[in-house]
Order: C-alpha cells, then structure tokens, then sequence
C-alpha cells in the first residue's frame, strides 16, 4: 500500500518479539499540539517540536525530536509504539513518522503523574482495592531509532490511516467495558423502579426502553 514492503517485515519481526518476550506495549499517539488551528510544519506555530518529528536521517536509522502527552500506563511498559496524531499535508511529511523504542531508551524523558480511584462514601460499600493508575509525558530529545523499529516515515498521506486504525482497535477496548457498565446501570435503575412499584408505569418503561 505504501509501496514499502520493509514495513511488513518490519512489523511482523516487531510483533513475534513482543509475543516471545511476553512485553507489555503502550500507545504513543497524542502529541502536544501547540495551536490546534495550524498544521505541525506552519511557521506560526510556536515551536516546531510540538508534534514528533524527524530531524535527521542516515542508513543506520532516524533522529527524532518532539513529545507525546497523556500516555497512559507508560512507566509500566516495556516499549513505547509511537504514531501521529492528525492527517498530515506533504509539507508536514517529517512529522509522519511511526517507530517502536524500548522505553528506557537514551533521550527519552518520562514526566509521570498517577491518577488515583476513588470509593465515593455515595457508593454502596465494598473490598474492592482502590487502584492507582499513571500517565506520562513522553520527551524525545534526539532519539536515534534504527530502521528495523522504523514503521512510517515521510509518506504523510498514510498518517490518518493509521491514525484511524489505532482509533478502531483502541474504540474497541472501550466497548468491552463501556456495554456491560450500562447494562449494570440500567439494571440498577429497573431495580429500584421495581422496589417503588413504578415498573409498569408508561414514563418509566419509556425511559429504561430507551436506555
């Protein structure tokens, strides 16, 4: 499709290394943005690293410089897969770049933050743990990356397409917690229309109908 064919080997070697070293993988997709107005290459933006990008290249493999931000579980993974963010034009054709690093590699910076669940003293009570979950800011300071971890890089018409696959598998993820969270809440709302004798009444079938 992109008339690149390393891309496949490529990829295809990445994966039968995750899956015969059993590594966990996190997602680097939002870049900082600058001014969501401009694209990544206009000159007024204010710094041209808002986005990842490619600052130099050779035959051993890419430098990158740039960031990612809200990178969730980043500290806890072992390699960081990095993909842009936006469609991108031919004059933004540096910032179309896709590549894997591990994630303790040189040049890379991790600023972490947790984000922390809570039990609210409404809920009804419960042993379930409270648990604490990270995510970073991912700097990139002249990263060298070698062509083998290399999956995109300058065919800026291919980056919404991947983009939107990752938007697809990732939506995915969402359904299969998002359906049963609902399913329980109307539950409870048929429930408690049930304990006040209200179940049959024509509002209320309505309402839980539409749900």
């Amino acid at each position: 499709m992109m008339g690149n064919k390393d891309y496949i080997g490529r990829i295809t070697d990445f994966r039968k290394y995750l899956q015969k070293n059993d590594l966990a993988i996190c997602a680097g997709v939002t870049d900082v943005k600058g001014d969501r107005s401009l694209r990544p290459s206009d000159p007024k933006q204010t710094h041209p690293d808002f986005h990842v990008r490619v600052v130099k290249k050779d035959d051993k493999g890419i430098i990158v410089r740039g960031a990612k931000i809200h990178i969730t579980g980043a500290s806890y993974c072992n390699e960081v897969f990095v993909v842009p963010c936006r469609s991108l034009s031919e004059a933004d054709k540096d910032y179309a770049v896709a590549f894997a690093l591990p994630v303790n590699t040189k040049g890379m910076t991790m600023i972490c933050r947790p984000f922390k669940s809570q039990i609210s003293a409404l809920e009804f009570p419960n042993r379930r743990p409270v648990r604490v979950h990270t995510d970073a800011f991912i700097i990139f300071d002249d990263v060298f990356v070698p062509w083998e971890r290399v999956f995109l890089c300058g065919e800026s018409k291919f980056a919404a397409t991947m983009v939107y696959n990752f938007a697809l598998l990732h939506r995915r993820t969402g359904c299969s917690y998002r359906v049963p969270l609902s399913e329980q809440l109307v539950g409870a709302a048929a429930a408690i229309a049930e304990y006040n004798g209200i179940a049959q009444t024509p509002h209320v079938r309505e309402k839980l109908t539409e749900w």
